[in-house]
């Protein structure tokens, strides 16, 4: 776990403590006592976020508590732009729509793998790769548009995608991998 304040990643000498209040749970950093609240019934509710090294945007690790059927993630976290979205969804079996803002240009490898109700994404339009495995197992999906902005589609990016009929590829796309 990561502590967005002071940007320790938990390790001997750094924990956290789990709280809970009428938001939900936060934690609360045992080396600088920042505690993390997202208050429910925002956009954000629940999810999780990062500081990034260069401290001048976030990445969105984890669903946390969030629960419901549509993910709207915000352009934007503590006044600093959501950049990347690392494995914050694998293997998630709730979730049917996810909205990428136009601020995210990176997405991890395995990202949404195995997210088996996901039927609807909308990628942001300063996407550059699709990444390996990036919707592997989506059972369900559907409806996805790639944005002119993409070069690559990493291997088995949409396999195991059986509900996914018919894919547009940019003219932008230049390298696919196996299986894509």
């Amino acid at each position: 776990m990561l502590c967005n304040d002071c940007g320790y990643y938990k390790k001997v000498n750094h924990t956290f403590d789990w709280y809970y209040n009428e938001y939900g749970h936060y934690d609360k950093c045992t080396i600088c006592g920042y505690k993390e609240i997202t208050p429910s019934g925002s956009e954000t509710s629940g999810l999780v976020y990062a500081l990034r090294s260069d401290k001048a945007s976030y990445a969105l690790i984890d669903i946390g508590s969030f629960e419901g059927e549509e993910v709207i993630i915000p352009a934007t976290y503590k006044d600093l732009p959501v950049t990347e979205i690392q494995t914050a969804f694998f293997a998630n079996t709730t979730i049917k729509t996810i909205i990428i803002p136009d601020t995210i240009t990176t997405i991890f490898a395995n990202a949404f793998k195995g997210c088996t109700a996901l039927e609807t994404v909308v990628l942001s339009k300063n996407l550059t790769n699709i990444p390996s495995y990036a919707f592997y197992g989506c059972l369900k999906l559907k409806n996805i548009s790639i944005p002119k902005s993409v070069t690559s589609i990493g291997e088995y990016a949409f396999r195991g995608c059986t509900s996914l009929t018919s894919i547009t590829i940019p003219d932008s796309v230049t390298s696919i991998g196996s299986e894509a």
